[in-house]
């Protein structure tokens, strides 16, 4: 009996620690993403409104994803195509992680991306108020400055896709930053992002849309977790099968009397 609640315990174990983690992604390597990235600034002149548009566009080539880390990351290599309303003749990729933006958690609002292409599809529907996130700028002229910024986000979620809105109150009498983000609910990839700005009578939007997505095909080796999982439940439920069908101890000890008794 020991034997058999062993291995139906560590069935249950063996399938329920990724479950117990609650961090999802729909992403793979080899996942190839195009974004395009406008930046409109609006501002007043003796003449009237003046507004300036810059269009951009970049992809990103999913390299590694890694959701045990502490943080959530994903390895990628960016290539931009357009700048400034300009093709790239020559264009070349850089290779960096960012982390996989989760608005609960204040350590995620700072990315090397830059931007927030990726979140977590099983994350929860809800509100945070107060989020305190620092960032510290070095090589200025007055040395190392220490920015700190408060975010209120909140999240909603329909079957198809999650919604997150949040805003960010910097030190000082200037206007929070107010971000509204789409991503989908499958993939956890942004589909549609503004941020929208107003500095000393300047507005500043910046506009992020994905324009295409492409799956890529995982290699042998991405295959090789779920291979030895399935390897590893086939010999769990051989087993239990095994214990369950053998005669208990009593049973054994019956038989073998009886077996002396025939004789």
């Amino acid at each position: 009996m020991t034997i058999r609640l062993l291995a139906v315990a560590l069935l249950i174990l063996l399938f329920a620690s990724p479950a117990a983690e609650a961090r999802s992604s729909g992403l793979s390597r080899g996942d190839t993403l195009v974004f395009q990235y406008v930046i409109r600034t609006s501002f007043s002149t003796p003449n009237g409104n003046t507004t300036n548009v810059s269009v951009n566009q970049f992809s990103v080539n999913v390299l590694s994803i890694n959701l045990s880390a502490p943080l959530g990351e994903v390895g990628y290599s960016e290539t931009v195509t357009e700048f400034n309303n300009t093709q790239v003749s020559t264009p070349s990729a850089v290779q960096n992680f960012t982390t996989i933006f989760d608005p609960y958690n204040n350590d995620t609002y700072i990315g090397n991306i830059g931007f927030y292409p990726f979140t977590y599809t099983d994350i929860r529907p809800g509100s945070t108020h107060g989020l305190n996130i620092s960032l510290t700028i070095t090589g200025s002229p007055a040395g190392n400055i220490l920015g700190m910024q408060t975010v209120n986000a909140s999240v909603t979620r329909s079957p198809s896709a999650i919604g997150i809105n949040f805003t960010i109150q910097t030190s000082g009498a200037a206007p929070p930053s107010q971000n509204v983000m789409t991503f989908d609910a499958t993939t956890g990839v942004l589909e549609h992002g503004v941020t929208y700005t107003h500095f000393f009578n300047v507005e500043k939007d910046f506009t992020y849309s994905l324009v295409s997505y492409a799956k890529g095909n995982p290699s042998s080796q991405d295959l090789i977790p779920y291979f030895l999982i399935g390897v590893a439940a086939v010999v769990v439920a051989c087993a239990i099968i095994y214990v369950a069908r053998r005669p208990s101890r009593r049973e054994r000890r019956a038989q073998r009397l009886k077996d002396k008794m025939g004789r």
